[in-house]
């Protein structure tokens, strides 16, 4: 909770250990608190809309750790991603939310994945900010997180795999999705861990760690089964297929005949091993 108690405060104490954005000439920070920092850097980046490149790291690299989790739908990525983050002390950070907070407002504004135009001028009007709640950063749309059970309802789960195919809002995601590291970084995060498909192709091909996690399609079922998830697994892979992209060089596992405590054990083998090149 140490982050979420930072976020509640202003930071007139904390300007030493802030970049020097917003700083006044006597080294404190100008803004009312963390969380208005954030929002005022996250505005900037997307209007920017990333001037550097997906292969230029836009964070320290060597003084930051980024771990990228790929992998089809009931493959482990969340909760080993979670569990990892945890164990480092790192930020975590679920895309999948992300694209169920769209799906679920662009369906309240009645717009479909079909409705190119109309698509494109909703999420032109978006500032998307974030917030943490204990070490995992929410993308928020009107500023409050949506609680988790508005994300994980039958409608939602049905539809969003078709909004997620949309190039535009995926590039839209994309372009939120790579400045988090500096907001992990800006609150004092030594590392992140990110979960989703296109994190390690896409958005973060140039992470510390690349990670592939996969598993045979009945365990994956059952699994988003005991979830209380019912979509068809096979009609979710055709649909995401184009998105899964294993590379060379990637960390694979395959979870299949693993506990969750097994496969984490694996990825942090490789941490550790990056921590001691960073140091």
């Amino acid at each position: 909770m140490r982050h979420w108690f930072l976020l509640c405060w202003g930071l007139c104490f904390l300007g030493p250990n802030i970049p020097a954005h917003g700083q006044s000439s006597n080294g404190f920070v100008k803004f009312g608190s963390l969380q208005e920092l954030l929002d005022t850097h996250q505005r900037e980046f997307l209007e920017e809309r990333m001037q550097t490149t997906p292969q230029q790291a836009p964070w320290e690299k060597g003084e930051f750790v980024l771990i990228a989790i790929d992998g089809g739908a009931g493959s482990g990525k969340t909760s080993t991603a979670r569990v990892i983050a945890e164990r480092n002390n790192f930020a975590f950070v679920s895309t999948g939310e992300h694209y169920r907070i769209l799906t679920r407002y662009l369906a309240e504004e009645n717009i479909s994945p079909g409705n190119a135009a109309a698509l494109r001028g909703a999420l032109g009007r978006l500032r998307p900010t974030t917030q943490f709640i204990g070490n995992q950063a929410h993308m928020c749309l009107d500023g409050t997180v949506v609680p988790a059970e508005e994300l994980h309802n039958g409608v939602i789960n049905t539809i969003v795999a078709d909004y997620a195919q949309n190039p535009t809002l995926r590039e839209f995601l994309h372009d939120y999705q790579r400045q988090l590291p500096q907001t992990a970084q800006a609150v004092g995060y030594a590392g992140l861990v990110i979960e989703g498909r296109d994190m390690t192709s896409a958005v973060f091909p140039e992470a510390d760690l690349c990670v592939f996690l996969d598993a045979d399609p009945r365990t994956r079922q059952l699994r988003r089964k005991m979830e209380g998830i019912a979509d068809d697994i096979h009609a979710r892979d055709t649909k995401d297929s184009p998105r899964l992209q294993r590379r060379d060089g990637m960390l694979y596992v395959d979870s299949t005949e693993l506990s969750l405590d097994e496969v984490v054990s694996i990825i942090q083998k490789e941490i550790q091993k990056l921590t001691v090149e960073h140091h």
